[in-house]
């Protein structure tokens, strides 16, 4: 079974893409990018992942990785 596109690798990066274009165009916000583009969830609940464990799983990279949906 194929993956979602809104979940795919090549999708994902250009809706990052797009969020970072944004963010130099006055008046617009790279985080309303991310909700138009769907990924504004996943954005907040990644970055709400990162917290004193973290440090402990940098030796990990695979599982930082993997656990900060990066």
């Amino acid at each position: 079974m194929s993956e979602e596109p809104s979940k795919s690798v090549p999708g994902i990066f250009g809706r990052g893409l797009i969020m970072g274009i944004a963010e130099v165009v006055p008046g617009v916000s790279g985080g309303t990018i991310a909700f138009v583009t769907g990924i504004y969830e996943d954005l907040v609940n990644s970055l709400a992942r990162f917290g004193p464990a973290s440090v402990v799983m940098l030796g990990e990279p695979k599982q930082f990785w993997s656990h900060h949906n990066l």
